[in-house]
């Protein structure tokens, strides 16, 4: 054992001789540093002066502690992209008097804040700890209200939020008054201002004074408008559609500048109080018009419609008092499409706008080609800023030219159709490109009824909705669901090819090429079906630059019957995506690869190219 015992020292005394020697080569404050406590590794500030911070942790301030550390100066930023703040006395002796304020701002007046300087094993940067001792806590011990008339339709002190005996802070105190202030203006009390005077009754215990100055009170007036044309200002006053005669209250000029937007006439939508009148507010409304032609056009080349041409030309104004005209078309290898449109805001409300189009379609399926001309009238109505109802009723004449050998496969041969539709959209996500959070739903329904207008009757319903998640550390958990039924009714044999579901593509089941997935005749020419599901769950997550990167798994399928609709015939797909940001959108491309590959002549694997996320 003897032996051991000495070798181990020989390779002990080794490597002090070498840590000796390495030593010589640090800087010297931190060579200071190191011949003291390697434990601690603690420093003085004059030791660490000019070296960066690698890490700040507060401690002992409990959930205090993230916001005090967000605005001190030798905090890393979260998008340092490796820069370090530096430690400088006079940084750190500006950081300490922040934290100070800020935790006396918070009810403790006596809080203490210890700096801790540690070297870092390098010993080229320090971490930085601050040890807070919060101290005895600053209490309400009683709240007086003043000046506050008796007809505001709430209780002042319950409406401030603030209850005896707990910690008393300045930004508890500022909210407080700014909600008694919006609650007298919200009661017609436009010029209204609320003061707050604390008064220290010992060291631990204040008494809190939350003074009103209502003003008078107010009823509206008329509006006044500004920056428009004259045809255009009784449209802005019917829209804004201000309660003259009622209390003012801010909630009415809110309502009216969300009427004003939803117009998208304005570029500028501002709504202010004019001098007032005696007890009558007028409203003056400043709006900026948004240029009234715009032109949009546009042309790629993607996997599901080849080459795609497309073109839409817009007139805001073009009849007056807000009726614009427009015209569009689009071209691709399936589809050809033209139409005009016109459309009259405010109709039967501030919300409301009639809208009639008539369209020309092609449709050049490898089973079908389907002519049709259709006029429609409409009427759109958005009770909120993200929600759209659409009621409508179209007439159309379809003609349908059979290309696949099976005799059964499209027996209605077209004619006269008159369809009404109801559409409802909600959009209730925080980015239309990227969203990170919030849903999106839509309802389609379809109803051609009996009698001499239509010679296709039937039924239609389908719905979708998408959620979105942002998980911790920035990727975002994507879920989109969809359904659709449609049968035919009395006197119909079977659908219409535009009013049946089909399949596969860049934004559907993406292990299918376009259309691919269900019912298909013997030479794979789709055929469509009376009922479709679709499931698609992604993560979506950054790359580099303005890459983002894409994992999906898309199930789905479509039944020639509704009646045969099975879960357990859902066909599975899973593949990596990858996307580009662009001015226009997203630019993406998608592998899909069919975890249940079939005989049926599809490949197992298809690559998708397109604009825009897949849902």
């Amino acid at each position: 054992m003897r032996p051991t015992r000495g070798l181990r020292r020989r390779r002990w005394s080794g490597a002090a001789i070498l840590a000796a020697a390495l030593l010589a080569f640090l800087p010297p404050a931190a060579r200071a540093a190191a011949t003291r406590d390697t434990a601690a590794r603690v420093v003085t500030v004059a030791a660490a002066r000019g070296l960066p911070v690698t890490g700040l942790r507060v401690v002992g301030a409990g959930t205090l502690a993230s916001p005090l550390k967000a605005g001190l100066a030798l905090a890393i930023p979260p998008l340092a992209l490796g820069q370090r703040p530096l430690l400088f006395p006079r940084t750190l002796d500006e950081d300490l008097a922040r934290a100070r304020g800020f935790l006396a701002r918070r009810g403790f007046p006596y809080a203490r804040v210890t700096p801790e300087v540690r070297l870092n094993a390098s010993g080229r940067d320090v971490s930085l700890v601050l040890s807070v001792t919060l101290g005895p806590a600053v209490i309400l011990d009683r709240l007086d209200l003043a000046g506050f008339p008796p007809d505001l339709g709430a209780d002042p002190a319950a409406a401030a939020g603030l209850a005896a005996g707990g910690v008393l802070t300045d930004p508890a105190v500022e909210r407080a008054a700014a909600v008694l202030a919006d609650l007298l203006r919200a009661s017609g009390y436009a010029d209204a201002t609320v003061s707050a005077r604390v008064s220290r009754l010992d060291s631990t215990r204040a008494a809190l004074a939350l003074a009103a100055v209502p003003g008078r009170r107010y009823r509206l007036g008329t509006l006044r408008v500004t920056g428009v044309s004259p045809d255009l200002e009784p449209l802005v006053r019917e829209t804004a559609s201000l309660p003259v005669g009622e209390i003012y209250s801010p909630v009415h000029l809110q309502r009216a500048r969300d009427h004003l937007r939803l117009l998208d006439l304005f570029l500028q939508v501002r709504l202010r109080p004019a001098p007032a009148r005696g007890d009558t507010l007028d409203m003056v409304a400043d709006l900026r018009l948004r240029p009234a032609q715009s032109l949009e056009a546009g042309l790629g080349l993607w996997t599901d419609d080849l080459l795609r041409a497309q073109a839409r030309w817009q007139h805001r104004n073009l009849l007056r008092r807000g009726r614009g005209v427009e015209l569009s078309g689009a071209f691709s290898r399936y589809r050809t499409e033209g139409a005009a449109a016109a459309w009259w805001p405010a109709l039967l409300g501030p919300r409301t706008r009639l809208e009639t189009r008539v369209r020309g379609d092609e449709q050049n399926e490898d089973s079908y080609r389907l002519d049709e001309i259709e006029a429609l009238v409409g009427l759109r109505w958005r009770p909120t800023l993200n929600n759209v109802l659409r009621v409508g009723i179209a007439v159309s004449r379809v003609d349908v030219h059979v290309r696949t050998p099976e005799a059964e496969a499209f027996l209605e041969q077209g004619g006269r159709l008159t369809v009404l539709a109801v559409d409802w959209n909600r959009d209730a996500t925080d980015d239309r490109l990227f969203p990170r959070r919030g849903t999106r739903n839509w309802v389609h329904l379809e109803w051609g009824p009996h009698g001499g207008l239509s010679d296709a009757h039937f039924v239609l319903a389908q719905a979708q909705t998408a959620v979105f998640h942002a998980l911790p550390g920035g990727p975002v958990a994507a879920l989109r669901l969809l359904g659709g039924a449609a049968t035919p009714t009395r006197g119909s044999e079977d659908l219409l090819p535009n009013r049946r579901f089909f399949s596969g593509g860049s934004a559907s089941m993406r292990g299918y090429r376009r259309h691919r997935l269900g019912p298909r005749d013997d030479d794979g020419a789709p055929l469509g079906g009376e009922s479709v599901v679709e499931m698609s769950v992604e993560m979506r997550f950054r790359l580099v630059w303005r890459l983002r990167g894409v994992l999906f798994w898309d199930a789905g399928q479509v039944w020639q019957n509704w009646e045969d609709t099975d879960l357990n015939d859902l066909a599975a797909a899973i593949g990596p995506g990858l996307t580009v940001d662009t001015p226009v959108g997203p630019l993406r491309a998608d592998l899909g690869l069919r975890l249940d590959p079939a005989d049926d002549g599809e490949p197992d694997m298809v690559f998708h190219l397109s604009v825009g996320q897949a849902f």
